[in-house]
């Protein structure tokens, strides 16, 4: 196994697409990639999930179930990346120079620098699945237009976001295909487990098993922890609001998830890992299931009846 900071050429992966499409274009077009890969980067979707869910029920085009839905799925995206790399361990395309850097003011060079490139290792694409699952995920959920035009908008997305990847030259074609493939089979998974997004629980507890396997595939490292305790954290969360009735039983129940989050810090400390890795999975268990059950704590009744669908 290769460490993950070690690239080297493997072209039965990339069929030599990857070099050429990286030779083809001129700077001006590899710097527009680099900013529409940013619409398949973790913290893009992860904001775009988190604005999804704070919003539902306040506007007409999606509930506070299939918004809990989409904050599921993008937990489960990352985690089921991590634990895939670390399971495979096959390594990036190697590195090439980065166009365009010139013209940049010194202050933004690092930016455009570190957003062109992509370290650790390959396969699969993180942002292709993470795309797939989370822009997929909202075309079914969101009642906005027609299910053919979200779809279609969705795809257009997915194959942007795969397209930059294989420009960019920090994935070969199988690591994009593979993550399109694994995006598709979550969501199709999880529709039918949760009824369209209906009931969130199912995929919660999808987002907490892959998060599990980020542990033992990846190691008990800051970003496997921080998955899965945000799969741990949502998923008691969510529970908590259906179990709770009113503001007080809510509260409580987010109290009961800071509790929660100590008791699995200790576990992390029995088992070997670091003081900071027990720290960081008790503020992010307590922060994510905390923040799924505020946004209801104004609502009573659907504090007491939050998977019923509309």
């Amino acid at each position: 196994m290769l460490p993950a900071g070690v690239q080297v050429a493997d072209p039965r992966r990339g069929l030599g697409v990857t070099e050429t499409l990286g030779a083809a274009l001129p700077d001006a077009a590899f710097a527009l990639f680099v900013v529409l890969t940013q619409l398949g980067d973790p913290w893009l979707l992860v904001l775009v999930a988190g604005a999804t869910y704070l919003v539902a029920d306040r506007v007409t085009w999606i509930d506070r179930e299939r918004a809990a839905y989409v904050v599921a799925l993008t937990v489960t995206a990352m985690a089921l990346t991590t634990a895939l790399k670390g399971l495979f361990a096959f390594p990036r395309p190697p590195s090439a120079p980065i166009p365009g850097i010139e013209p940049l003011p010194t202050i933004l060079r690092a930016v455009y620098v570190d957003a062109a490139n992509a370290g650790g290792f390959g396969f699969p694409s993180g942002h292709a699945l993470g795309s797939t699952v989370v822009w997929g995920g909202l075309a079914l959920v969101v009642e906005r237009s027609t299910p053919r035009r979200r779809l279609a908008v969705a795809a257009a997305l997915v194959a942007v976001v795969s397209l930059s990847r294989l420009v960019l030259g920090v994935h070969y074609l199988v690591d994009v295909l593979a993550g399109v493939a694994l995006g598709l089979l979550v969501l199709l998974a999880t529709a039918r487990l949760t009824a369209s997004g209906r009931r969130p629980e199912p995929a919660f507890a999808l987002a907490t098993a892959s998060a599990l396997g980020a542990v033992a595939f990846a190691g008990v490292g800051l970003v496997p922890v921080v998955e899965l305790a945000s799969a741990v954290g949502g998923w008691f969360g969510w529970r908590a609001v259906a179990d709770a009735e009113g503001r007080g039983g809510l509260l409580r129940r987010s109290l009961l998830a800071v509790g929660l989050g100590l008791l699995g810090g200790v576990v992390l400390l029995t088992a070997g890992a670091t003081r900071a890795a027990a720290v960081v999975f008790v503020a992010v268990v307590s922060a994510v299931a905390v923040g799924v059950t505020l946004p209801l704590a104004d609502d009573p009744r659907r504090a007491r009846r939050p998977t019923e669908s509309r």
